[in-house]
């Protein structure tokens, strides 16, 4: 697949379709993923513009707004996983990849442990990228991953082996002062062999393969 590479965000086209897989099973490169493609390089050519935070007393409310963005981020506007006492991993699954799509927009804000568990080895990667996200002041901007099926292959009260299409629509990284860095194309449907398992927070992501190559699902 190619891609535009503007600039100096060279780190960014192979990692960012934003977290398909953790390792790869076929001849296609995993992107955005914890295990094979290696860490990111440092590239540092801006510097983040700073967060604002007002804290208002009735409502406590806290307001960050991204670099090259107008529209601050509240903490109510965070979409959390609410799967602690959900069963239906179709549900589950969704609100993992919405939390997944937002912290790339929200580098600054994020958390990967909210959807990742510690034993996934996509949990180093995804630090490292949001951290250098952060470091140079970059965001994404677009619709990120869209969940197309999920399909459960064996479950229990405490983990589930599902078979997940999904596709990455086309993303916009942007700079510190909303400039574009790159533009990334849509990566076509894929499937993904993924487990997920009941932590004390939650269900999370412990293992995230793409199964044979990007579009085998179209």
């Amino acid at each position: 697949m190619k891609r535009a590479v503007l600039g100096a965000a060279v780190l960014l086209a192979a990692p960012l379709m934003v977290m398909s897989a953790c390792s790869d099973s076929g001849t296609s490169t995993p992107t955005l993923a914890a295990g094979t493609t290696g860490p990111p390089v440092s590239v540092t050519t801006t510097t983040p513009a700073p967060s604002t935070t007002s804290t208002v007393a009735e409502s406590s409310t806290t307001t960050s707004t991204p670099p090259g963005s107008s529209t601050p981020t509240t903490t109510s506007s965070i979409p959390i996983p609410n799967t602690a006492g959900e069963t239906d991993f179709e549900v589950i699954w969704h609100e993992l990849m919405e939390y997944h799509n937002w912290a790339f927009e929200n580098p600054e804000m994020a958390d990967p442990t909210i959807y990742l568990s510690a034993e996934c080895d996509c949990l180093e990667r995804a630090e490292a990228l949001l951290a250098e996200y952060v470091d140079n002041g970059w965001h994404t901007q677009g619709e990120g991953i869209v969940v197309h099926e999920v399909d459960i292959e064996v479950s229990s009260s405490t983990f589930a082996l599902i078979t997940v299409i999904d596709e990455q629509a086309e993303l916009t990284v942007l700079g510190v002062d909303g400039e574009t860095i790159e533009t990334i194309g849509r990566r076509p449907k894929t499937f993904f062999d993924v487990r997920i398992r009941l932590t004390d927070d939650g269900w999370r992501i412990a293992e995230w393969n793409q199964r044979g190559a990007e579009g085998a699902a179209e």
